[in-house]
């Protein structure tokens, strides 16, 4: 059973040597519970049995990693993944560049996931995230080398200083991280962290090619796989001694990392070739191979694949492409992106991603190899209502598995004649691969639609797993699920989202406290008389949002004072499902006598929401109106 290790979170870390995802950018009121559900990778250690994990906002728009589950076939209800403990509150905020991007399984019930996140200090940290017998323990920061840059303090921006990208296992509680991280000479090196029955190490540095540059450095290890055989290999890019980006290649064995290798190129690589290897996959010790691109002398982009035989690597080989393809003759005409991998056997692979075509559009394309030699790519046949309208389609392949030779399912999206992003699905049967198809998706799903398959797993030919993300009616970002069984596509499946948490209740109930707004002033609600308070209900219950002055008066002489709280307005709703509503405070008597005399007004503001299951949450914030 093998899968693309590569999912579009990574793809886009590649392009910019960042981490980085992409969400919609809406106002309070109007963003959805749970929007902009992000599934980064997946990992099936049998079938049946997976995992995925990814990002996605919670209720009151902060991000969060998201963990699902399948067990014998029935996907759960996802959780939120557990920070370390100096997480901020907002730990992986889309505009931060954090998330939880790889996650590998060894068997049911024991996983490990990475990626980045954001402590209390604004500076990104290190995630390391480990499943054990079905549940997952609170994540660790990864600790870095001696010469990492030092953290700032309290920054009000966020410090970036690190990338973890990818993860293997040769057994339980045996892992590697892989990744990069800036030094204190503000150079960017290679960064492996080890984990040793069951604990994770200090990172290291990962040894690069000789003749690499000393100043400037700029490397970074893409992927990693690993073996039960206790040996590993990782791919990666560097800087040599001229400036230039190359491809490196590590090998493991037995712990230790050695043997580094500069990748070579194809004849056509340009002087500063930025090669980048992206996807990797070894079926045995020493038989590898890994896709990526590298750039020619016009700085095109071109797909490149790389094979280990026997412990060798070999010269890379150009990806040949369809003969719809733009040829790269000038600057910047071609842009091919391989970042899907799966090996049935030594010699027999299949790749994906997409290239240009002559008329400037984005297709997906998918590059057999057969016996060790690499064929011409073959564009997919797009599903007929596919965008063919010159430079409007944007279609590729995200993820593709092979459980024996000739026999494949690769997924990713295409533009629809109504610019929808569409989920793409196709098959590959003795060695024949069929019209891509629309996946289906779960019966909510809106008509205005962003989706993409973002994991395929196949444990034999016909019984595969499908993963991916799509747009509700409400335009909810959530993801879904397909099973293959016998060759037989079933139905798409939501996946629910993880419920509320009590901190999103109580931020959420927080966030009704001050007025805000054009109608916040005095002579606003003055005028209405009332306060029209919009809202975001994360959870059924009951709410009540009051306001109070405080009067004092002086007694006996003026030697004692005494003080009440006099109502100014209140409200009450019980919301039944979450949403979103608005809560209209009306003054009371007491209130449009206050409000009539004008000027600054100092209120106190009261929320209670009792929830249908849960304990009550009491907030209280004074503030002032003019």
């Amino acid at each position: 059973m093998r899968t693309g290790p590569l999912q579009p979170l990574l793809i886009r870390a590649v392009l910019v040597l960042t981490v980085a995802a992409i969400w919609p950018a809406t106002a309070a009121a109007t963003t959805p519970l749970n929007p902009a559900v992000q599934i980064n990778s997946m990992s099936c250690p049998s079938d049946g049995n997976c995992t995925a994990v990814g990002d996605y906002l919670d209720g009151v728009d902060h991000g969060q990693g998201l963990l699902f589950t399948e067990a014998r076939g029935v996907w759960a209800t996802g959780t939120e993944a557990p920070l370390p403990t100096n997480a901020a509150i907002n730990p992986l905020d889309p505009a931060n560049n954090t998330g939880v991007v790889n996650v590998r399984c060894v068997s049911a019930g024991n996983c490990t996931a990475v990626g980045l996140y954001t402590d209390t200090t604004n500076n990104d940290r290190g995630l390391l995230l480990t499943e054990r017998g079905g549940k997952w323990q609170r994540g660790i920061e990864a600790r870095l080398p001696s010469d990492v840059m030092p953290p700032a303090k309290d920054r009000k921006t966020v410090e970036d200083n690190l990338v973890i990208l990818s993860v293997a296992c040769t057994s339980v509680g045996n892992c590697y991280a892989v990744g990069n991280y800036v030094t204190s000479a503000n150079t960017l090196q290679p960064l492996i962290i080890a984990e040793h029955n069951g604990q994770w190490q200090t990172g290291t540095v990962a040894p690069l090619p000789v003749g690499a540059a000393v100043r400037g450095q700029k490397a970074v290890l893409y992927s990693v796989t690993c073996l039960p055989t206790n040996t590993c290999t990782a791919v990666g890019a560097y800087v040599d001694a001229d400036g230039d980006q190359q491809a490196m290649l590590l090998t493991a064995n037995a712990g230790v990392w050695s043997a580094v290798t500069e990748a070579t190129l194809p004849s056509d690589a340009g002087t500063s070739p930025a090669a980048t290897p992206i996807a990797l996959d070894c079926v045995a010790a020493g038989d590898c191979t890994a896709v990526g691109y590298f750039q020619d002398s016009h700085t095109d982009s071109l797909g490149v694949m790389l094979n280990e035989s026997s412990g060798s690597w070999g010269a890379g080989t150009q990806a040949l492409l369809p003969t719809n393809a733009a040829p790269p003759t000038s600057y910047n005409a071609q842009t091919t992106v391989l970042g899907a991998l799966a090996c049935a056997d030594a010699t027999d692979c299949t790749a994906g991603g997409s290239y240009t075509d002559a008329y400037g559009n984005t297709q997906a394309v998918l590059i057999g190899e057969a016996g060790g030699t690499w064929g011409t790519g073959q564009e997919v046949a797009l599903p007929s209502n596919s965008e063919t309208t010159a430079t409007d389609q944007t279609a590729g392949i995200i993820a593709v598995s092979c459980p024996s030779v000739g026999n494949c399912v690769a997924g990713g999206d295409y533009t629809d004649t109504a610019e929808n992003n569409d989920s793409l699905l196709v098959t590959e049967t003795n060695g024949v691969w069929s019209a891509g198809i629309e996946a289906p998706l779960p019966s909510n799903a809106g008509q205005a639609q962003y989706s993409a398959v973002e994991g395929v797993s196949c444990s034999s030919v016909g019984n595969c797993t499908v993963i991916g993300t799509y747009d509700t009616h409400f335009r909810d970002g959530l993801a879904y699920s397909i099973q293959e069984t016998n060759g037989v596509w079933g139905r798409a499946n939501a996946l629910a989202a993880p419920a509320p948490s009590s901190l999103e209740v109580e931020l959420s109930v927080d966030s009704l406290l001050i007025p805000v707004g054009k109608d916040a002033t005095v002579a606003a609600i003055r005028r209405l008389g009332r306060f029209e308070l919009p809202y975001a209900i994360v959870k059924p219950g009951k709410l009540t949002v009051t306001w109070f002055s405080t009067e004092t008066s002086a007694t006996t002489k003026g030697k004692s004072k005494t003080t009440a709280s006099v109502l100014v307005a209140s409200a009450s709703v019980n919301d039944k499902a979450a949403g979103y509503g608005k809560l209209e405070l009306r003054l009371t008597r007491a209130g449009r006598k206050l409000f009539a005399a004008g000027g600054t007004i100092k209120l106190t503001s009261s929320a209670v929401f009792k929830p249908a299951g849960g304990r009550t949450v009491t907030e209280t914030q004074s503030f002032k109106l003019k």
